[in-house]
């Protein structure tokens, strides 16, 4: 049974966009992930690019990475299980309103986007991608873009 929760930073298409949302959590549970899963496999069998499904049950939020940090660098949240671990970062993501949120599904990969309240696509909030390795565990994962060197 999976029970898999994810916090990922958010980047904006619009490099000059202040005032939005910089992360964002969810609870991957059972169905979600086989729902995942199943998209996953028709990409792959069927040659598509992606698929996408309107998901409205993510926390947008403007924390950022520095603050989630902070979080986890505590010792009171490396020793919690899963869910003290979420009520923990949910205290420090309030929530953001966006509109528009979607999974995006790739065949070894899955994104979540979204746009800022009463803005255009030209806004678009963008998750990098995440593995669908990664639904594997129940362990709390964190999702940040790739580094280049």
């Amino acid at each position: 049974m999976t029970n898999k929760f994810i916090v990922s930073t958010v980047d904006c298409i619009n490099e000059f966009a202040s005032d939005v949302p910089q992360s964002v959590s969810l609870r991957i549970d059972t169905m979600l992930e086989q729902r995942i899963r199943k998209l996953a496999a028709y990409v792959k069998e069927n040659d598509l690019h992606l698929t996408e499904f309107y998901f409205y049950d993510a926390n947008w939020s403007f924390c950022g990475e520095d603050e989630i940090q902070e979080i986890k660098d505590m010792d009171e949240y490396k020793h919690s299980d899963s869910i003290k671990q979420e009520a923990m970062l949910r205290e420090v993501m309030p929530s953001a309103r966006t509109e528009c949120p979607v999974i995006r599904v790739m065949k070894d990969s899955f994104q979540l986007s979204a746009l800022p309240r009463h803005c255009g696509d030209d806004m678009t909030l963008n998750t990098p991608f995440i593995p669908l390795s990664e639904l594997k565990t129940n362990n709390t994962a964190f999702i940040t873009p790739p580094t280049y060197n």
